[in-house]
């Protein structure tokens, strides 16, 4: 039997205290889950590389590796939740236990921070919508929520995130990372603190901090770009004179030109830690990728189900009648094993739960363990990189398609 979803992890029906003196243990062998994550993620890109070379020896050595490592992490985080849940809960079944933690699997930033692998974002979700939508993804396992100023559902994706873990003592603020973004239209130092201003009202009173707060989009000229991001780093860290504390500072859509503008800029206190990208098999941006690995900035990439536009891509049909897998979880997959950030996004509840069956989660459901064993075999994931290879594809299918140079490389 699995715990009711929402329920608090260690109620076994009987009022007790949460035993803290576990607490040591547990974030001991979470940390060493971490590091094993981190290492996968390394292996990663070396793989992708490999492919690129068309090494298919050292691709498979590689995928073997990735494989072993991701089930020690697995192990890990295992005995994690068991230790915490034998300390906590005496009195209930074993079959009781909540895989806590069994598939959280994140990524260290170059401040440090470590951020969840599987995003879910609230774009087009209706302001009314939004509370019953980011809760219920919290539930399903989600422990990264997206949205931004343009969205115009800030305020409800931290009211269920303050909601969540008032419903969940388990769970702490740390646990979960919350995105926003700069409207594109409001670019400009002054423009900024403005907006950001607007930001504080709206979520310090459901949420103490953010943990990113990106530039939606470079569509500004020099002057405004570098202005933005001058408001943005006064705000790491909870300088006294500003409201809003903001952990990371990252960008979106920005190209190498872009991104060379900032990092030789003078001005530059702070290193964007993410670059958020349109990627897909039909997008893969290598050499922006590539310039990103070499700066130390993370890939976060959003649409990575190109919002539908290539479901009826012969390969990954193919890929489809092969494996009998859906094509959502296919494309999930590729970016997954990309080494990407994966932002998925869903107005449906009942799709929540399909995303999920790839991409590393906190899970209370067996069944999603199932699913995701079956992902992880690594014929499978050759297969599903082999197939959708399209290293000079530059589809863009949705935000910036009328710009073919927003990611051309500049020298």
């Amino acid at each position: 039997m699995i715990a009711d979803r929402g329920a608090p992890l260690f109620d076994s029906g009987n009022t007790r205290d949460y035993n803290h003196a576990t607490d040591s243990n547990y974030k001991k062998l979470r940390a060493e889950a971490d590091a094993l994550y981190d290492k996968r993620h390394k292996l990663s890109q070396q793989l992708q590389l490999a492919y690129k070379l068309g090494d298919g020896a050292k691709a498979h050595e590689l995928s073997e590796k990735l494989k072993k490592i991701l089930e020690q992490a697995e192990a890990k985080n295992r005995q994690a939740a068991e230790y915490v849940f034998r300390e906590n809960n005496t009195d209930s079944a074993e079959d009781e236990i909540d895989l806590h933690g069994l598939y959280n699997s994140k990524y260290k930033l170059s401040n440090g921070y470590q951020i969840p692998v599987a995003g879910f974002g609230v774009y087009t979700v209706p302001e009314g919508e939004t509370f019953e939508l980011v809760y219920e993804a919290l539930v399903q396992g989600y422990r990264h929520i997206d949205t931004a100023y343009f969205y115009k559902n800030e305020e409800e994706t931290a009211r269920a995130i303050h909601q969540f873990l008032k419903d969940n003592a388990h769970v702490k603020r740390e646990d979960i990372w919350y995105t926003t973004k700069l409207m594109n239209t409001t670019n400009g130092y002054e423009n900024t603190v403005k907006i950001v201003e607007e930001t504080a009202a709206k979520v310090k009173k459901y949420i103490d901090y953010v943990d990113l707060y990106l530039i939606h989009s470079p569509k500004s000229d020099r002057e405004t770009r570098l202005g933005t991001w001058k408001a943005l780093q006064e705000y790491v860290g909870n300088p006294s004179n500003k409201t809003l504390n903001i952990h990371s500072i990252g960008v979106s859509n920005y190209g190498i030109k872009h991104l060379e503008e900032l990092l030789n800029w003078d001005g530059l206190l702070v290193k964007p830690v993410i670059n958020q990208l349109e990627l897909h098999p039909w997008s893969p941006q290598l050499k922006l990728r590539e310039y990103l690995v070499k700066h130390h900035i993370l890939v976060e990439a959003y649409s990575p189900l190109t919002q539908g536009v290539k479901l009826n891509d012969p390969e990954l049909l193919q890929l489809e009648h092969t494996y009998r897998i859906p094509k959502a979880e296919i494309l999930l997959k590729w970016s997954y094993l990309q080494g990407f950030i994966v932002l998925a996004k869903t107005a449906k509840k009942e799709r929540i739960a399909q995303n999920l069956n790839v991409l590393p989660k906190e899970s209370n459901t067996q069944d999603a363990l199932d699913v995701s064993s079956h992902l992880g075999k690594v014929d499978l994931d050759i297969n599903i990189l082999d197939a959708l290879n399209k290293p000079d594809s530059h589809e863009i299918c949705t935000w910036g398609g009328e710009d073919s140079t927003l990611y051309e490389d500049p020298k």
